[in-house]
């Protein structure tokens, strides 16, 4: 797997967990991955349907699923430590005869590897906008609120859950309360899995950074002209200037994500890029009002 820092605006960035090759810790999935697959499922099948009810709901499902913030979404990408497997830098059959070349998490502690003994996870990033130093404290950011912030919500989620089911005994209306509380509790809980692992690796140094050339090269255009764009609303240099210092500013545009996917060849990204960027501008509307 790999991790991708994708800047939103000059202070935010999304970070997408890009998992290429890399086997499966377990040979059978998760209870909780098996009932996401299967809620997945019904959900294709009543975005099909057209009965007005299920339409209803898909709706408002829809505008719940468009507030998650996209630093959740960003945390939900990394799997948990447990559920993957390490690419060793020498094969060593001793400890896994069946797959030298991978361990879990729990073989790499039993047989007391060394951090050395595994391959670096790598960090993709446009050096033209961020430098390792910021990248670092972003991922440290991002891990903290997986740990701190998600665990008091995934709590109060699942504690709430069970306060809707007087809704349950309602006829022919599905408990839509309690079916949402118990999404955010398993979508919460998968944010702190995700930013245990993040904190992990950055606390243990198996992250190796990287520049992408063709990424700095298109946000080095998308920062120009978002300048651009700051001197046009503001003619007076020096004021286009204090406004570019002291404010944060857009970089990427929706215009821009499919040739950003592209370069990174993980078209997968887009909807949540589409989302990430909607809710910055509304942010910006937001603070602008107030």
């Amino acid at each position: 797997m790999r991790l991708i820092v994708v800047p939103l605006s000059v202070k935010t960035s999304m970070v997408y967990c890009q998992k290429l090759a890399l086997p499966a810790a377990r040979q059978t999935p998760r209870i909780d991955d098996k009932l996401v697959a299967r809620a997945a499922k019904t959900w294709g099948e009543w975005q099909k349907s057209d009965s007005k009810l299920k339409k209803t709901i898909i709706s408002w499902a829809n505008i719940a699923l468009e507030r998650i913030s996209y630093e959740e979404w960003s945390l939900k990408t990394i799997p948990a430590q447990s559920s993957i497997k390490r690419k060793v830098v020498e094969a060593n059959s001793k400890v896994n005869e069946s797959d030298p070349h991978h361990v879990t998490h729990a073989e790499f502690e039993k047989h007391e590897l060394e951090n050395s003994d595994l391959e670096s996870i790598p960090v993709i990033f446009p050096s033209s906008i961020l430098d390792r130093h910021q990248v670092t404290s972003r991922l440290q950011a991002l891990a903290s609120r997986g740990i701190n912030h998600h665990t008091k919500y995934m709590w109060m989620s699942a504690i709430g859950a069970p306060l809707t089911l007087p809704v349950a005994l309602l006829p022919v209306i599905p408990n839509l309360p309690g079916f949402y509380l118990l999404f955010r509790a398993w979508s919460n809980w998968k944010a702190v899995e995700g930013g245990k692992h993040l904190n992990y690796l950055l606390k243990n140094d198996h992250l190796s950074y990287h520049d992408d050339a063709r990424l700095s090269q298109l946000f080095t255009q998308l920062k120009n002209h978002s300048e651009n764009v700051a001197e046009t609303e503001n003619p007076d240099k020096e004021t286009a200037q204090s406004v570019a210092n002291d404010s944060d500013q857009l970089l990427l545009d929706e215009e821009h994500i499919n040739e950003l996917v592209n370069i990174l060849g993980a078209k997968e990204m887009a909807p949540e890029l589409h989302r990430a960027v909607r809710q910055i501008k509304k942010k910006f509307q937001s603070d602008i009002k107030n």
